[in-house]
């Protein structure tokens, strides 16, 4: 598959499930770039926690409502916080809150995360029998 050249915008602006549709492409951008698949990723990762999905949304107008209190929890503590993702250590809610910064040009790309702390320490109950094994959720 050929990639699609610079500066061409893509047909539509939402594609795939709702509840993984990034802020940029709900407010009708199409001219979108992996920031959009760092984002799914961030609300995939945080959708395998215990607590269940990030947003619930069954409309793009309830889905806006739900990112904006995620947002607001991000521009007032910088990080996201335990109300929204409790069963995450501190170092999964820095991952996370990389991977779903509200601004495109602020979000940490896929090997930026890999890079982390949270992916980079092993689980001390498996590391030596499972090289690379890491905990998800504390």
């Amino acid at each position: 598959m050929r990639a699609k050249p610079a500066g061409v915008p893509y047909e539509e602006c939402c594609v795939g499930t709702l509840i993984y549709t990034s802020p940029e492409q709900l407010q009708g951008n199409r001219h979108y770039g992996q920031a959009v698949d760092t984002w799914a990723l961030g609300c995939v990762l945080r959708d395998g926690g215990a607590a269940g999905r990030l947003f619930v949304a069954q409309t793009e107008e309830e889905l806006v409502a739900e990112m904006y209190k995620l947002r607001d929890q991000i521009s007032s503590t910088g990080m996201l916080g335990l109300d929204f993702f409790e069963e995450f250590s501190e170092a999964g809610r820095e991952v996370l809150t990389g991977l779903l910064a509200f601004n495109p040009d602020e979000k940490i790309t896929a090997a930026e995360a890999l890079d982390r702390r949270w992916f980079s320490k092993p689980c001390a109950s498996r590391g030596a029998e499972h090289p690379g094994f890491v905990t998800l959720i504390s």
